[in-house]
């Protein structure tokens, strides 16, 4: 590491030795490359940092593709950094390589277009990291992976790698081939308004939200209104049931 004034210094040796690196880009860009409006940003979520960090006992550390050059800390304690480098392989390897620097040994690398991740496959993969496993991936339905955990000593695994082609799980899982590693449950990214029809149709938590962004983007009001209003009811059921209310009068 170098000071302020130029001069080399040896990284502090760190209490926590995990790190979780939240790989993103600013959410305005990420909707409009998506081509969704920005009611899509509940789908396009950022992880909770404060119960991430409790839950699996890491650090948090942000980084934005066009963030502020000097790291920040937010009100939940997570750090926010800058991407540094020239393509998406190089500014995700910097940012390994800044964890490196400042002692983290276990990173885990997610992003924030996978709806259905959870602080409970980042306390997984930790999991996984101390009890020997050298790499942890958790793949996309698309060929990519929604999850990278590694100790940082085997980040050069990362370099060459074709990102963004639904091949970089392949690629991986062929470069770990030879070592002890977790692979994680398939889960869905949204990447497109087809991956919000996907979601839609497939009557998880989440398709009512992305039936509403679809009537959004498609401009069918009637849809919408009818999503939102059962939406509600059932909303209103449950409410019920945790209440123990009785079922509303019928005709009232």
């Amino acid at each position: 590491m170098t000071d302020l004034i130029g001069n080399q210094s040896i990284a502090p040796e760190r209490a926590c030795k995990d790190a979780l690196l939240i790989f993103v880009n600013p959410l305005a860009f990420d909707l409009a490359r998506r081509r969704m409006p920005r009611s899509a940003a509940g789908l396009l979520r950022l992880l909770p940092t404060t119960e991430t960090a409790r839950v699996a006992g890491c650090d948090v550390h942000v980084f934005q593709r066009h963030g502020a050059a000097i790291p920040s800390i937010d009100e939940a304690g997570a750090m926010h950094h800058g991407q540094m480098g020239e393509g998406f392989g190089a500014r995700l390897e910097a940012a390994i390589a800044e964890l490196s620097a400042r002692g983290y040994t276990r990173i885990v690398v997610v992003g924030r277009d996978c709806p259905d991740l959870s602080t409970t496959d980042v306390q997984a993969a930790f999991t996984a990291l101390r009890a020997g496993h050298d790499w942890v991936l958790g793949p996309d339905h698309a060929g990519g992976c929604y999850l990278i955990g590694l100790h940082a000593g085997s980040a050069s695994a990362l370099r060459g790698i074709r990102w963004h082609c639904g091949a970089d799980f392949a690629a991986l899982v062929e470069r770990t081939a030879r070592v002890p590693r977790l692979v994680l449950d398939p889960k869905a990214d949204v990447d497109n308004v087809h991956d919000l029809r996907r979601i839609a149709a497939a009557g998880a938590a989440l398709s009512a939200l992305a039936t509403l962004i679809l009537a959004r983007v498609t401009g069918d009001l009637a849809r919408a209104c009818n999503v939102g209003l059962a939406f509600v009811f059932h909303a209103l059921q449950a409410l019920r049931v945790r209440q123990q209310l009785a079922p509303p009068v019928a005709g009232a």
